[in-house]
């Protein structure tokens, strides 16, 4: 989970966690959640709607920004949904953050940078251009450092309109072609990013074309 209760990843509570798993090369895969401190916080609002990708920046601001992260550098971190709302917040990690107490003169962009760049992003629930589109401005090797989820859900896919009416119902049948077809795609490594279907293994040695994470 990006937190426990009123605690997030980069806590020292969880510290001793940290040194075993990074002694094992561990890879930690984390799932948004509602702290304690924004669950019902809108009436009407469901904390998936909007603060799941919150606390998922939290917990990465939380893990830079206390040193976590580049303590246990053997630990391969990957976060959900395109690292929650990461791409409208990481202006704020890079430049503000580092420019004023108490992290000035602590963190740079650099090191900043540094961990977005080397942390991982899967893409459930960000099959849009828009979303996706975002990521993959922010890092343009994505195909090295997203991790695809194959949750593509009734949401996210086109429906069939018959008679001005949009068709939802499928059979048992459509929906097991559907999964096939989903994962021999995947299988494949198709390149398309806006489909959020992304090659999971270029080259590591190829050149990368540098984005706003850096690297």
């Amino acid at each position: 989970m990006t937190s426990y209760g009123d605690k997030w990843l980069g806590y020292p509570h969880f510290e001793p966690v940290w040194e075993e798993l990074n002694r094992r090369k561990a890879t930690v895969y984390t799932h948004p959640t509602g702290a304690n401190c924004c669950v019902n916080l809108v009436q009407g609002i469901a904390e998936s709607t909007v603060e799941f990708g919150a606390d998922t920046t939290r917990t990465i601001a939380s893990l830079i920004f206390s040193g976590t992260s580049q303590r246990y550098k053997d630990i391969n971190w990957i976060f959900s949904h395109g690292g929650g709302a990461l791409t409208s917040f990481a202006e704020r990690f890079q430049i503000q953050m580092v420019s004023t107490p108490p992290y000035k003169d602590k963190f740079t962009r650099a090191i900043v940078d540094g961990e977005l760049n080397r942390f991982y992003y899967d893409t459930a629930q960000i099959s849009n251009a828009v979303t996706i589109g975002a990521l993959a401005a922010a890092r343009p090797d994505l195909a090295d450092r997203v991790r695809h989820r194959l949750s593509l859900s009734d949401r996210a896919r086109p429906h069939a309109r018959s008679g001005g009416q949009l068709q939802r119902r499928r059979s048992d049948g459509d929906r097991a072609r559907e999964r096939a077809a989903d994962h021999s795609a995947a299988q494949d490594g198709v390149g398309e990013i806006v489909t959020g279907l992304c090659r999971v293994g270029t080259a590591r040695n190829a050149p990368r074309p540098r984005g706003v994470f850096g690297g």
